[in-house]
């Protein structure tokens, strides 16, 4: 199933990233590699991890305190938010009213 990145969820991949590049390029990358599978995992088994609420799901990211909050649409995965799981929680709900 194909996928897009909502343009804010876009925004905290790339920070997150450029994070952990400023700590090393070996764990920014060992991060991207991450964050690649689980989107690999979400579109391969798409409704495997629960609903939390409003049909949004979330998938975590292994190694890293992150989470990929989605929603499955009728031809489409879309991500609303690749969120540090120590952030204020639903902070990018606001995103979905768009």
């Amino acid at each position: 199933m194909r996928y897009r990145l909502d343009p804010a969820a876009r925004d905290e991949y790339r920070e997150a990233a450029e994070h952990y590049l400023k700590e090393s390029p070996r764990i920014a990358s060992v991060f991207v590699d991450q964050v690649e599978a689980t989107i690999a995992l979400i579109r391969k088994n798409p409704t495997t991890w629960r609903i939390l609420e409003h049909n949004v799901r979330r998938c975590l990211v292994k190694r890293f305190p992150f989470g990929i909050y989605y929603t499955v649409e009728k031809d489409e995965i879309v991500v609303w938010a690749i969120m540090h799981l120590r952030r204020e929680p639903g902070y990018w709900h606001e995103r979905r009213a768009h």
